[in-house]
């Protein structure tokens, strides 16, 4: 997910995974200072629904973009 560096955009994604109960097992964020993003890698224990995912991106002035990607 790239999104802004803005205070509680992690807080409101995360908000928005716990209410479809999918747990969090690692998350990494990396800031970029000169452009004011940041990017964050979200392992979690099951698969986000394409509902969630719409959900996230939804918040426009928080999201930049969100993809889901699976390790293999």
């Amino acid at each position: 997910m790239r999104h802004y560096d803005k205070v509680g955009v992690l807080a409101n994604v995360l908000a928005i995974i716990k209410r479809h109960k999918i747990n969090i097992q690692d998350m990494v964020n990396t800031i970029f200072e000169d452009v004011k993003a940041a990017v964050c890698k979200i392992k979690r224990d099951s698969e986000p629904t394409e509902k969630v995912i719409k959900e996230i991106a939804a918040r426009k002035d928080e999201i930049i973009n969100v993809e889901r990607i699976s390790l293999i």
